[in-house]
């Protein structure tokens, strides 16, 4: 892959945080890490791989935006302010997605932030039950706080509502939406999918168990991913590549966000010790990029919240 004219990544991934308490049951960290011990990355080994990042020319200002997550739960952080003022210092823009299993309490300013998404399983304790495993009341009322917390710490930018739509929660539709509207929140429907690699790949493959195969089709809409799937181009380029840098919460690079840890070829080496033409390299060259590529996973993983849902509105 040719790199000359490369000026930084656009976003770029760290996971402050290393586990989710939502069970999940379609999501590697909520299949097979709940319940394990979560840690995180100190404010200080955080700005130390920020300073490395842009030594290295890959988080930019102006160019870049640097994520609080990708498998992990950021708002789980015991110094979420310090973390963000580690990327105000260095005029950094910051994204966040969260499932709202607590609220956000910033007493710094927040006006560096480019989005924030709140991820819902429903609206219902029963589909929560089903999914993140979360009080549904208490995440209703952790993103009003949030918000208010926002606005005044100077956030103007939108906030989104990633509504997960499964085949037991479409009648909850028309609620999150009007609570959407009465908090002046972005809606955004779409289908939910297999965040989990070998799942994914295994379902496109044809090769899932019959158990596993009964439960996602009891649960997830499917009848597109074939037709999606069809329509991948055969020039087309994951945007992990050069759109997307994404750390985990020891600061090792990896391959990219969709590859759980334990994956062979999931961490291509420590920010630290890696060179950026190692780094470049790497994230290009390996095998599995080509299975991931030659199955769909990727490309339904990248599509799948652009599909027109069709679902009542």
């Amino acid at each position: 892959m040719d790199w000359s004219g490369f000026q930084g990544f656009p976003e770029v991934l760290i996971d402050i945080v290393g586990g989710c308490n939502a069970r999940c049951p379609f999501c590697t960290t909520g299949r097979e890490d709940f319940g394990k011990r979560i840690t995180a990355m100190s404010v200080g080994d955080f700005a130390r791989t920020l300073d490395r990042l842009i030594d290295l020319g890959f988080a930019v200002p102006g160019v870049s935006s640097v994520g609080l997550y990708n498998w992990g739960e950021p708002v789980l952080h015991p110094d979420l302010n310090g973390i963000v003022a580690e990327l105000n210092a260095r005029k950094l823009a910051i994204t966040i997605a969260t499932n709202a299993s607590k609220a956000m309490r910033f007493t710094v300013p927040t006006d560096g932030f480019a989005y924030v998404y709140f991820s819902v399983s429903g609206w219902s304790q029963a589909s929560y039950n089903k999914i993140h495993g979360l009080r549904f009341d208490r995440v209703v009322a952790n993103m009003e706080e949030s918000i208010r917390n926002l606005r005044e710490t100077g956030y103007t930018r939108p906030i989104y509502l990633s509504f997960h739509a499964y085949q037991f929660n479409t009648h909850e539709l028309s609620a999150a939406r009007a609570w959407c509207e009465a908090h002046g929140v972005q809606w955004r429907p779409y289908y939910a999918y297999i965040a989990d690699y070998g799942s994914a790949k295994s379902f496109l493959q044809g090769t899932m168990a019959a158990a596993d195969l009964q439960k996602i089709s009891r649960s997830l809409f499917l009848h597109y991913v074939d037709d999606l799937v069809a329509r991948q181009p055969k020039d087309w380029e994951c945007p992990q590549w050069r759109g997307v840098l994404t750390l985990s919460n020891k600061a090792e690079v990896l391959l990219c966000g969709w590859l759980p840890l334990r994956h062979s070829a999931a961490v291509l080496g420590s920010v630290f010790e890696l060179t950026r033409d190692q780094i470049l390299g790497r994230k290009v060259s390996s095998q599995e990029c080509g299975d991931c590529l030659g199955c769909g996973v990727s490309y339904w993983g990248h599509n799948v919240a652009i599909q027109p849902i069709g679902l009542p509105a």
